[in-house]
Order: C-alpha cells, then sequence, then structure tokens
C-alpha cells in the first residue's frame, strides 16, 4: 500500500514539524503528518532529518496506541512503526538506505533547548559550559530559548541556572511570550513565583496583548493566576502607597509654604534657617 492510494488525504494534511541537519540551522525539510481512519502517516520531506522524524514516529506509536502509525519512504511505500522499533532501523527504512551517524547532528541551540525542556541539568551545563552554547540564542525560527522551554516545563532548578549564565529573564520568543508567560500558560507556579523573585516583569504582554496571569486564567491554571495575581496587588499597592505618599508630601510642603509666607519669611533658595525678624 502506498500513501498515495488515500485518495482524499490532503484535507487532512498540515505542517508538522521542521526538522535540520546540521549546526548550521539551515532548514532542509518538513514532517508532514496525516490522519485517515485510525492510521497516523508520516510523509519526511526531502532533506529531512531522518534521525529526528523516526524518534518523532516511534514517539507517537508510544503516545498514541489507539492509532497504527505509518512512516512513508520517498516512494510513498507505507511501513508501520511500533514502539518497539529501533530508531536506526526505522531512520534507515524511511531514508532507502543506511543512515550515518553524521546525518543525526542537530544544531547545538537545539540540543540546549531540548535539554532544558526535559529538565536534563547535567546536559544543559555540558553544552553551555564546555561547548559554549549562548543561553539566549533562539532557534532558528525564531521560536524557541533555552529558559522559556524550562519554565514552560517547569524546571525552576535550570531557570536558575540559566539566569546565573546570563539568560534574559524577559526575552520573549516569536510570539511575544516570555518565560513567565509560559511558566504561568503550563500551571507552573513555584517557577513564576521564582521567575518574579528574580525579576521577570509581570506586566509585560505577548503579541496578543495578553498578560502572563490572562494566560494562566485561560488555560485554569488556578495556583499559577494565584501567584501573579498576588504579585500584580503588590504592584498596584506599592504604587498606590507611593502616589499617597507624594500627595501627602506635596501637601505639607504646601501648609509649610503658606505659613511661612503668613509670617513674612522669605522663600529665597538662599534663606538662613533661625528666628524671623520682629
Amino acid at each position: 500500500m502506498k500513501l498515495t492510494d488515500y485518495k482524499d488525504i490532503d484535507e487532512y494534511r498540515h505542517t508538522f514539524d521542521q526538522f535540520y541537519l546540521d549546526r548550521k540551522q539551515y532548514p532542509l525539510g518538513q514532517v508532514y503528518d496525516y490522519t485517515h481512519e485510525g492510521k497516523l502517516f508520516f510523509k519526511p520531506a526531502a532533506g529531512t532529518d531522518f534521525h529526528r522524524a523516526a524518534e518523532r514516529a516511534i514517539g507517537y506509536a508510544k503516545s498514541c496506541p489507539e492509532y497504527e502509525i505509518f512512516v512513508a519512504k520517498a516512494d510513498d511505500e507505507l511501513f508501520r512503526v511500533t514502539k518497539e522499533d529501533d530508531v536506526s532501523v526505522v531512520a534507515a527504512a524511511i531514508a532507502g538506505r543506511p543512515v550515518s551517524p553524521d546525518e543525526w547532528v542537530k544544531p547545538l541551540v537545539m540540543c540546549v533547548v531540548e535539554a532544558a525542556e526535559d529538565g536534563d541539568l547535567a546536559r544543559v551545563k555540558v553544552l553551555v559550559e564546555e561547548l559554549g552554547e549562548d543561553v539566549n540564542k533562539r532557534t532558528d525560527d525564531n521560536l524557541w530559548h533555552a529558559l522559556n522551554r524550562a519554565a514552560y516545563h517547569g524546571h525552576t532548578e535550570v531557570c536558575g541556572y540559566l539566569l546565573d549564565k546570563g539568560a534574559k529573564i524577559n526575552q520573549p520568543d516569536k510570539f511575544g511570550y516570555t518565560a513567565l508567560h509560559l511558566a504561568g500558560m503550563g500551571g507552573r507556579e513555584k517557577t513564576a513565583e521564582f521567575l518574579l523573585g528574580h525579576g521577570a516583569n509581570a506586566e509585560l504582554k505577548d503579541r496578543d496583548n495578553k498578560l502572563p496571569v490572562d494566560l494562566a486564567r485561560g488555560n485554569r491554571c488556578t495556583a499559577a493566576v494565584d501567584v501573579l495575581e498576588k504579585h500584580m496587588q503588590a504592584l498596584e499597592d506599592e504604587r498606590s502607597g507611593v502616589a499617597a505618599q507624594r500627595r501627602r508630601d506635596a501637601l505639607e510642603a504646601a501648609v509649610v509654604e503658606h505659613t511661612v509666607l503668613q509670617k513674612g519669611i522669605s522663600l529665597s533658595p538662599t534663606i538662613k534657617l533661625g528666628k524671623p525678624k520682629p
């Protein structure tokens, strides 16, 4: 059976993911997935990183037992992938030939982002300290950077390490999401609290004009909402207190000015303190 035998498959087609072949982050192709009658089809585009495509297909075989997972080779011939399959075997089947490990190299920034997402602090340290990857670097599509992914998945310790290494806490991604937006969106209240304590700005808005608390509220992440609302209220209380103090200071100054003018004391900057002359 070939993928092309499914005549109505195109109506189910959508872009699935973009993969890269080398550390130059040059996008060499996309992987498309198609769903049809309880089957999930993967169609790797020309130049796709076969290893990543194989990992993804096997991952779906594990996480979507309700689907039969099929991968289409270059000639559209289908073969089924199971959760027990070996990545190298599936990669070779997709490519139609043995795949060299040299073709499996990911861009370094993707390695850092994935390690941060997994909460693998030891791997993050190796990539940053030994291989010298920039903690603020974003993936080639300008979407992810390590701090945001760590925050979204609630890996507070990784967030702390990245901040110590110079990560910009309020750096947005292409959607305008900061680490705090993503911590709120993911319902990671402890990570959100940590980020707020390290200077995260709760008043920055994303591309859709939403605050971190809005995203937490939209996803019904009540614990994260509580943390963010408490912080926002503290900011408002602080502003109100400052404003009230300024009003008190202005009133006191006006009273002093009125009093001294009544007694005929000059308000010149050169005035000398002392008792007024009779």
